[in-house]
């Protein structure tokens, strides 16, 4: 466990990196005036957000009462327990409605977040290894070397894409979370339960929400006229 935390720490810290990477000197930040220091406010803000909607997801899938009180809610390392794909959506949630008409890029910035996420996902997926010991190693290095591979496509592909404005902000951030999602279902339901009826527990049709609801929006976001271009 205290291998496992070590690696979740070293984790964060090379996600602000990139997050700092990608901030510097962005034209759509520096626009809105957005500087570095407003950046990792938000930045840390988002993090505990998404922390508490990791948590209260796991509370409300898996139905631990006892999780209710707020010592145990609270301290995390010792009473562990907590849904990633959850903490993200509430994050981005959080970001895109809270922010929204104050002038600051949620889009882009959850783009940012989706693409740092992405490159220490591989990093996660090999520290779980520490987390359990009976996990299957196999399974976890494919994970590993998956989101590689999607980090790669949108770090050097989709992201020069919203850079030109071929792809409207947030629309990768979300695509993230829908990829997130497939994995953390099939992962769940079939490849360690190994039964397709393991998706009717609450957790996986929550999975199955989030992904039918982001192609929903990504489609009419990216492929349909809006009225305005009409």
């Amino acid at each position: 466990m205290t291998w496992f935390i070590l690696c979740l720490i070293f984790c964060y810290f090379v996600f602000l990196y990139y997050v700092y990477r990608l901030g510097k000197g962005d034209f759509v930040l520096d626009r809105k005036d957005v500087p570095l220091e407003r950046l990792f406010n938000f930045t840390f803000i988002t993090t505990l957000v998404a922390i508490f909607f990791g948590r209260l997801s796991y509370v409300i899938f898996y139905g631990n009462t006892s999780y209710l009180n707020p010592l145990k809610f609270l301290v995390i390392p010792y009473f562990p327990g907590l849904i990633l794909p959850g903490g993200i959506a509430g994050a981005f949630v959080y970001l895109w409605f809270m922010h929204k008409g104050k002038k600051v890029p949620s889009g882009r910035l959850i783009d940012f977040y989706a693409t740092s996420l992405l490159m220490i996902m591989p990093l996660i997926m090999l520290s779980e290894l520490f987390l359990l010991p009976n996990q299957v190693f196999w399974l976890q290095v494919i994970l590993a070397v998956i989101y590689l591979i999607v980090f790669f496509f949108f770090n050097y592909i989709l992201l020069p894409k919203v850079g030109r404005g071929e792809i409207k902000d947030g629309t990768i951030g979300q695509i993230f979370l829908a990829i997130l999602c497939v994995i953390s279902f099939l992962q769940d339901s079939f490849l360690l339960h190994k039964g397709i009826f393991y998706f009717l527990r609450l957790e996986d049709i929550f999975y199955l929400l989030v992904i039918f609801f982001i192609l929903f929006v990504v489609v009419r976001r990216e492929f349909l006229p809006s009225k305005r271009s009409r």
